[in-house]
């Protein structure tokens, strides 16, 4: 069993509880080409940054009916505001957030 971890916040702690491991994309480092004339293929030049990924993690919770409105405000809220992430199984990799949305 894993945590996911936002904002250094458990969301095991909050009654979440992670459906799955998201596979994790390897990310793609960045590189600006350039085509020379008498040249054979074009030049590739490390932009030293890599692309952006996007990992998908399905949650659960279980709460009375009349609290359901409250988990989904918090859990919202929490996602609404996160800049990092990790998984409690590899506390070593953290990833920084830059869009977070909901879908059901």
């Amino acid at each position: 069993m894993f945590d996911v971890v936002v904002n250094d916040r458990s969301t095991n702690a909050l009654g979440l509880s992670a459906t799955s491991y998201p596979l994790i994309p390897a990310p793609e480092k960045k590189y600006i080409s350039s085509t020379v004339l008498d040249r054979d293929g074009a030049l590739y030049r490390d932009m030293g940054t890599y692309e952006d990924i996007e990992l998908s993690i399905p949650f659960n919770f279980y709460t009375l009916t009349r609290q359901w409105g409250t988990y989904l405000r918090d859990f919202q809220s929490l996602i609404q505001e996160a800049k990092e992430l990790m998984f409690s199984d590899d506390q070593q990799v953290f990833w920084k957030v830059k869009k977070a949305r909901m879908t059901e």
